[in-house]
């Protein structure tokens, strides 16, 4: 069945995606882009962190769709998996082969590569991959690797290892992943992976509410259609400036067919928006927590959206001090945040609601 045209728009609830609207991100993109281009800038070892729905992969797609305009640099992206090393050498083997590039003991289309790839066990990616990258870098020709959703594993470490030789050896390489906060912080206290603690480390803060605010009132006036200046406020607001919410908010609100846009059809957008959020994020985020890091949120729920410490050490009978562990670790997940000292509070839209519902449902 082919696409309905007439209902696309420029919001893209899917993970994975660059959405048409995309922003409040220019700034940090611009960045690392300019620190990409300095030899000894620390950004060109870069790591990028972030609660589901943040806006991570859609980072990188910006960031590797820019450099890919520049022909000194061959752009290497991938997410990981147990084939991170095969993945890595293929895409080079690709890259340079539809390339002007002359490597000598590789041909053209690298076939001495394409030979060792067929038999797996020949292959030794550090040895490959660091003959490749100094004829590369003699020819003015830098590397870029941008992996997504970054875990520790013995691929990580290979790579790494391999990538740090690189780096000391002052090859014109750069190095920019992203992943989930407990996942990064695993790579980075890993024992073979401690070089890594000296990157640069990025945590994706929500965006500023005002400039969803904006943003939502251009593109929908681009298509002739307008808000009450209630459901605008109601809108974005609601957002609290997480960008899947205001993505999948703003999907919903652009398939209503009116042409003025109320606080009704917000609500109603909301309402639709809301099983999506729950399903593709916080149980996701939820099954990752240990039940102390549960028991703690309900206590926030229970009291309000925010609450002093006392407030919830009263409600879980411990004290600050024993339950100062699972504050750090929910604000180092990004779930809550710390506005005033002694008090914290939800940092994602509607996520109260959610961990009443599954106290409500006996989930915890």
């Amino acid at each position: 069945m082919p696409y309905n045209t007439k209902k696309v728009g420029p919001f893209v609830p899917q993970f994975g995606r660059k959405p048409e609207s995309f922003i409040g991100r220019k700034a940090l993109v611009d960045e690392l882009i300019e620190g990409f281009y300095t030899r000894n800038s620390p950004l060109r070892t870069t790591i990028i962190s972030g609660v589901r729905g943040s806006g991570k992969t859609a980072l990188l797609t910006d960031i590797a769709d820019e450099l890919k305009k520049d022909k000194d640099w061959i752009i290497i992206t991938t997410s990981f998996s147990e084939q991170l090393l095969d993945n890595i050498l293929s895409q080079l083997e690709e890259k340079i082969s539809r390339s002007k590039f002359q490597l000598k003991g590789l041909s053209f289309s690298l076939a001495g590569l394409s030979l060792a790839l067929e038999k797996k066990e020949t292959v030794n990616f550090q040895v490959t991959l660091i003959s490749i990258v100094e004829q590369l870098s003699a020819q003015g020709i830098g590397l870029v690797f941008v992996v997504d959703e970054i875990k520790t594993s013995s691929q990580m470490r290979e790579f790494a290892a391999t990538y740090q030789l690189l780096v000391r050896e002052d090859l014109d390489v750069v190095l920019l992943m992203a992943g989930l906060p407990q996942l990064v912080m695993s790579v980075l206290t890993d024992d073979v992976l401690t070089f890594l603690q000296r990157s640069h480390r990025l945590f994706l803060q929500n965006i500023d509410p005002y400039s969803l605010k904006l943003e939502y009132q251009r593109v929908f006036s681009e298509a002739s259609r307008n808000f009450t200046e209630e459901a605008l406020n109601a809108a974005y607001l609601s957002t609290y400036g997480y960008p899947y919410l205001y993505q999948l908010l703003g999907y919903y609100l652009w398939l209503s067919p009116d042409k003025i846009i109320d606080p009704q059809a917000v609500e109603q957008a909301l309402a639709r928006s809301k099983p999506l959020l729950f399903q593709n994020v916080y149980t996701l985020s939820w099954r990752d927590l240990s039940q102390g890091e549960k028991l703690y949120l309900l206590a926030l729920a229970q009291t309000g959206e925010s609450a002093k410490a006392a407030e919830i050490s009263q409600a879980r009978k411990r004290t600050t001090t024993a339950l100062s562990k699972y504050r750090h670790s929910l604000i180092n997940r990004g779930l809550i945040e710390s506005p005033d000292y002694g008090v914290v509070k939800f940092s994602l839209p509607l996520l109260r609601e959610f961990i009443l519902e599954q106290h409500q449902f006996g989930y915890i």
